[in-house]
């Protein structure tokens, strides 16, 4: 203060209660906040803010006026260190000898900030779009990118101008794969924040980038929301300890929330708690604040999102069929932790029980309720299985008098019962081989009866649906759950004789639905895709020239893909190559490497989730665990070297497939599931 402040100025900063200071990028570095008058920090009674000198600015600006926030928490940082380590850096070993991840060091202050804000945002009215703790790099973009936002709050590990691995420098939020959040891809966000809170250590520099040049992944992620036209930024400008932080960033949003405090008046309070509860660290100067002293958060007093009134049924089955689109959201991201998809389940299960709480008890049994609850469950994959078919159950067994649930739910039933049966076969602790066998045979069981009831003559009992009229989508959902039969027989150690009978009748069901061996691919070539690759499996014949089916496959497939931009529509292609690999004689060494480029090259410039390319590995997986099955029939002679060197290929390419080389951000897939989608 003695020596940076203007002789003619202390008087009149000793005496101000606000203060607006005017940077640039000469003095933004500077602490001011930490300026002490006659011993005590300046902030302590003065209530100073920023403003940044600019000449960059969006000139046209958009804002919602809905009142929704997004809460970034401890995202994961796995590849860190390789991108941002030096070029000498090597894997430490851990005591077991086993090389230490590489990611930075766990932040479970930074996720309990995240609880805090996200339970004052909601009470405050605010729909919160929460990213779980250690959620990868594609779920932080896909959850950002989701809607437009009120308020964008981010808690994690930053970094600025740091050297990457390339020799470029970079600037902004730690994430997954080597990857940040940084002024490129905020910059690109249409919707203007109102608040941007940045707990992250380093993010609240401003000056220029030693080293940095104008490379716009070094830029300053907090100038960059200034220049955008974010109203109020906090940011801190360098290392911050985790208990203080928390104290500070509770203490803010309290105070913008609970007592509708000015921004100014809000990071005061937060500045004094912080000095008061830590004294021995000077995280309280840290945080810098830009903007409007003056601005309040637009505030919805009442019950919170989830208590609501509805006043009818078909509130709460629309409420629940938006949870089930939100939940696609959250399988975004490749390679999503299993203990965050648990994590995902639990709250949304959590979430739907709080809010049938607040409905009148007749509305819960009623069968539309139910089947709405049943999709919804049915996307948390094993998590959710018990809870979606405990409801679809419910669901066909009420009263059908009103004729609120569709035929559809006893598919949806069987659907996921056969996708269970897959799990169950898995390798790994969960495994039981008989529960998966019953509920594979339930699966096929409720099909076969719904083929029965639409046949001419109700007393046959049609293998694949003889008899009555094409369902396409219902003779791929048999198909794929015969095929799941087959690989929970093969799982269990069964001879071949066993597993081909399933399978015959999954081929079956697939031809049916292509419209016959012999037809070429109609609209959708899935049913006759996969028809073939039965096919190579037992021995059948392909009807037309090979060649000339897959290329209509191809074809048919790129078609599709023209008018969809789906990303099944888009694997289809590969998937033909994929089939007229399994016919061929030779097996070259570079098989996994074809293969896997196939797919790549299919898929390049799409956004997918991970439960869209777990189906594709999934598949793979299980062709292989068929040609092993198969190799080891009596008989197979030297058939059985060429099945299982197969089979290690197709292990390989899925394999491939499941370390993306850079991870991607993924959309929402879209209501309606094709029958690839479907059955997978």
């Amino acid at each position: 203060f003695q020596l940076l402040v203007p002789l003619d100025f202390k008087a009149a900063a000793r005496q101000a209660s606000n203060l607006i200071l005017m940077v640039d990028d000469a003095t933004a570095n500077l602490p001011w906040e930490m300026l002490e008058v006659d011993g005590q920090p300046m902030v302590r009674h003065t209530r100073v803010v920023r403003q940044f000198i600019t000449p960059r600015f969006r000139r046209q600006i958009a804002r919602t006026d809905a009142l929704t926030a997004c809460v970034i928490a401890n995202p994961a940082t796995d590849g860190y260190h390789a991108q941002f380590g030096g070029p000498d850096w090597k894997p430490a070993a851990g005591a077991d000898g086993q090389p230490k991840p590489d990611c930075l060091a766990d932040l479970p202050a930074a996720a309990a900030e995240g609880d805090a804000v996200n339970q004052l945002l909601t009470e405050a009215g605010y729909a919160v779009t929460a990213v779980p703790p250690e959620s990868v790099a594609a779920d932080v973009f896909t959850r950002l990118f989701a809607r437009p936002y009120r308020i964008l709050m981010i808690s994690a590990h930053g970094i600025h101008a740091r050297r990457a691995a390339d020799g470029s420098y970079r600037s902004g939020v730690v994430l997954s794969d080597g990857l940040l959040l940084s002024a490129s891809e905020i910059g690109l966000m249409e919707t203007v924040p109102d608040l941007v809170f940045l707990s992250c250590c380093h993010l609240g520099k401003i000056g220029p980038e030693a080293g940095a040049g104008s490379h716009r992944l070094a830029y300053s992620l907090s100038r960059e929301l200034i220049d955008m036209g974010v109203r109020c930024v906090v940011a801190a400008g360098w290392e911050v300890d985790d208990s203080a932080a928390r104290t500070f960033t509770e203490t803010f949003f309290d105070q913008m929330t609970r007592h509708n405090a000015a921004f100014g008046e809000a990071v005061t309070v937060a500045r004094g708690a912080t000095f008061d509860a830590h004294p021995g660290c000077n995280t309280w100067g840290a945080y810098q604040a830009y903007g409007d002293p003056s601005f309040q958060l637009k505030l919805q007093r009442g019950p919170a999102p989830d208590d609501r009134p509805l006043r009818a049924p078909d509130e709460l089955v629309d409420w629940l069929e938006q949870r089930r689109l939100d939940s696609r959201l959250a399988s975004a991201g490749r390679q999503r932790r299993a203990t965050a998809r648990e994590a995902d389940f639990k709250t949304v299960a959590q979430r739907v029980r709080n809010r049938l709480k607040h409905v009148p008890e007749s509305w819960t049994g009623l069968p539309e309720v139910q089947q709405a609850l049943g999709r919804l469950y049915g996307e948390y994959g094993r998590e959710g299985f018990a809870l979606a078919r405990d409801a679809l159950l419910q669901a066909i067994g009420q009263d059908s008098t009103r004729g609120n649930v569709p035929i559809a739910a006893i598919e949806q039933l069987a659907n996921i019962e056969a996708r269970q049966a897959q799990r169950l076969s898995e390798a790994g602790p969960a495994r039981d081989l008989k529960e998966a066998r019953r509920l594979a045979d339930d699966a096929i069981a409720r099909l076969r009866a719904l083929f029965a009831l639409s046949a001419a003559s109700p007393q046959t009992r049609p293998a694949a649906g003889a008899g009555a009229a094409v369902n396409p989508e219902r003779l791929a959902i048999l198909a794929s759950a015969f095929k799941r039969k087959a690989i929970v027989l093969a799982r269990a150690g069964k001879p071949w004789k066993d597993v081909a009978a399933p399978l015959a009748d999954a081929r079956e069901a697939y031809a049916s639905s292509a419209g016959g061996p012999d037809a070429t691919p109609a609209s959708n070539p899935y049913g006759q895709l996969n028809r073939l690759q039965l096919d190579a499996l037992l021995g059948g014949g392909t009807g037309d020239p090979l060649a000339a089916q897959l290329d209509g496959c191809q074809a048919a497939a790129r078609e599709r893909f023209a008018h969809s931009f789906g990303f099944f529509d888009a694997v289809m292609a590969a998937d033909a190559e994929l089939t007229r690999w399994l016919y061929t004689a030779a097996l070259a060494d570079s098989a996994a490497a074809q293969l896997e480029r196939c797919y790549r090259d299919a898929i390049a410039g799409l956004t997918y989730t991970d439960r869209e390319l777990d189906s594709v590995t999934a598949q793979l997986v299980i062709l292989a665990d068929l040609l092993d099955c198969r190799a080891a029939a009596p008989g197979s002679g030297d058939a059985a070297e060429q099945d299982r060197n197969r089979a290690a290929v197709l292990r390989d390419v899925a394999a491939r497939l499941s370390r993306p080389p850079n991870a991607r951000a993924a959309t929402t897939p879209k209501d309606g599931a094709t029958p690839h989608e479907i059955s997978g």
